[in-house]
């Protein structure tokens, strides 16, 4: 039995750097543009409303300028210095500047920014960055 124990740690070891490398495997290259939007819903939008939400922003991956999208959901975690007032968060990648300037006009972009609003509770937070 001791024999097999460096294996044990082995495969421990193994198997959660592979995991691992799994969780990161859409991160973002160095260089692109992250158009980060921040969103807080109206009081009482159920969660099928909230789920048709997700689906719409989700529809923002056909837009040819965009490289990688993300929509995600409030953790509802302990941490005390977490905002209380959003929902939704919405990442979308971009190869240059230029990508995001086209994106911003593009048509499908508008007709879902334009059916989102009635849902907001107030306007988005937009922060935009590089990856160093």
């Amino acid at each position: 039995m001791k024999v097999l124990y460096p294996f044990l740690i082995l495969a421990l070891f193994t198997g959660c750097s592979s995991h691992y490398g799994e969780v990161n495997s859409v991160g973002y290259a160095k260089g692109e543009l992250v158009h980060t939007v921040i969103l807080s819903l109206k009081d009482g939008v159920s969660q099928k409303w909230k789920d048709k939400i997700i689906g719409l922003l989700s529809t923002l991956s056909q837009i040819k300028e965009a490289q990688r999208l993300i929509v995600g959901t409030k953790a509802r975690t302990k941490d005390s210095r977490a905002q209380q007032d959003y929902d939704l968060i919405l990442q979308v990648s971009f190869k240059n500047q230029t990508a995001l300037e086209a994106y911003s006009i593009n048509t499908h972009h508008l007709n879902v920014r334009k059916k989102l609003k009635s849902d907001l509770g107030k306007a988005p937070v937009v922060y935009d960055y590089w990856v160093e």
